[in-house]
């Protein structure tokens, strides 16, 4: 598509106008008003023809990966006739705004001596997801500067955008250096374990209820089994997404689900690292996503595949339908921990009654998560206005009800404790390696 530009359009006017005008007061002149027409249009046919056969081809990568808030490059590669070689050129993507482009349209001056040439544009996303490039264009100028050519095309580009999760590995890392089982060095973990590993002849003051009554039998003396501490466990994230997942957190644009995400992600890495296998379940009304337990950069990045797209989901949460899965699905014990919330009394209860289905076959770790303060009343400073009051004391009763529920966790069985959820994955962290060092599973 041709398009005039600013120069032609003054040009035009600083000739045919006078000449018109000419015309007009002197019609003897015709000759000259002609002339001054014919020389605009011969200079406007010419330059328009300089620029035709001069489009720019674009490729781009079918998928590009970036992490959402941290800086990075979109590489397109070009491709452009003789003609362009050392001229500049100006070059526009259709990039959604979350895509973060700084410049969508580029001046860059094409390579000389090649007909290809690389550019890297910059992007720095502010929304999880996927997004597309649908199309680039390309304007060429003219050798006069009169015509200005605009090639679009139509292109297929997707941005992976997942979550950043280096402010979640700095809060879990010093939960790793504080504990006993990080690090290079031996350590004593609580428990006999609870894989086999051998028989041996029965010693005075072993455990009765260890002795292999068959081996006894074929052998006539005591055998005892042997059990060594398991350094291979499995663990799930049980991740909710159901309405309360939605909840803003604070003044910035993060949702609640936006953590958890986070929070997941993270304690995969963290289950690897300590040899562990770690599996994921996605639900709200009924379970949506399942991975089973796995290790490995493959089993990795297949649970961020599952997780950075993932949105809330306007519905109320059944954990009875959840722990029924569970129960169906997972025969080994495992150590599952939830992120979800169960802060109002019908959800509490409702997870209560459903978790009876499971208690004795899995390890339950449900931190009770609040988006909202939840403090003790005189834990802050005075109140200076009676809003203020009235808003520690609404803390206060929100608390006292949170820790209500975790006594009655905790004594069903289940691991719990009380933490807003921005330090949902120091409070998962240290619940699983307190398991993992105690040998509860």
């Amino acid at each position: 598509m041709l398009v005039p530009s600013n120069r032609l359009i003054f040009w035009c006017a600083a000739t045919l106008l006078p000449a018109a005008l000419l015309l007009t007061l002197a019609p003897h002149l015709l000759w000259l008003a002609a002339l001054l027409a014919a020389a605009v249009c011969a200079a406007g046919a010419i330059d328009a023809a300089q620029v035709r056969g001069t489009a720019v081809s674009f490729a781009l990568p079918e998928v590009t990966n970036f992490s959402c808030g941290r800086p990075g490059a979109l590489n397109v590669r070009l491709a452009f006739p003789a003609a362009l070689q050392g001229r500049v050129v100006r070059l526009a993507l259709d990039v959604p705004a979350e895509a973060g482009v700084a410049d969508a349209v580029l001046d860059c001056r094409l390579p000389a001596g090649t007909e290809q040439a690389h550019i890297a544009w910059t992007c720095c996303p502010v929304r999880r997801g996927t997004l597309t490039v649908r199309h680039a264009a390309c304007e060429v100028t003219s050798g006069l500067g009169l015509w200005h050519r605009i090639h679009r095309q139509a292109v297929r580009s997707a941005l992976r955008v997942y979550p950043d999760l280096r402010g979640e590995q700095r809060k879990i890392a010093p939960i790793f250096v504080r504990r006993a089982s990080a690090g290079a060095h031996a350590c004593r973990l609580a428990g006999k374990g609870r894989e086999f590993e051998k028989l041996r002849e029965y010693v005075p003051g072993d455990d009765l209820g260890d002795i292999h009554w068959k081996a006894t039998a074929r052998r006539r003396f005591p055998i005892t089994k042997v059990f060594q501490a398991e350094r291979t466990q499995e663990a799930y994230i049980v991740l909710d997404v159901s309405r309360l997942s939605g909840r803003l957190l604070g003044d910035d644009a993060q949702t609640v689900l936006d953590q958890y995400i986070q929070t997941a992600l993270t304690l995969v890495l963290a289950a690897e690292r300590l040899g562990d296998r770690c599996g994921l379940i996605v639900f709200h009304r009924m379970v949506v996503r399942f991975l089973p337990a796995d290790s490995g950069k493959q089993h990795f990045d297949a649970c961020r595949n599952a997780l950075y797209m993932l949105q809330t989901e306007a519905v109320a949460p059944d954990f009875r339908d959840l722990f029924a899965f569970l129960r169906a699905r997972i025969p080994k014990r495992a150590l599952m921990l939830f992120l979800t919330h169960i802060d109002t009394p019908a959800l509490a209860e409702a997870f209560l009654d459903a978790s009876r289905l499971v208690l004795r076959q899995h390890l339950l770790v449900v931190p009770l998560l609040t988006a909202h303060d939840a403090q003790p009343l005189f834990s802050t400073p005075p109140p200076e206005t009676i809003d203020d009051a009235f808003r520690d004391l609404a803390a206060h009763l929100h608390w006292r009800d949170l820790n209500a529920l975790e006594r009655q966790l905790r004594a069903r069985g289940v691991q719990s404790s009380l933490a807003p959820v921005r330090k949902a994955t120091a409070v998962l962290g240290a619940h699983y390696l307190t398991v993992k060092e105690r040998q509860l599973l």
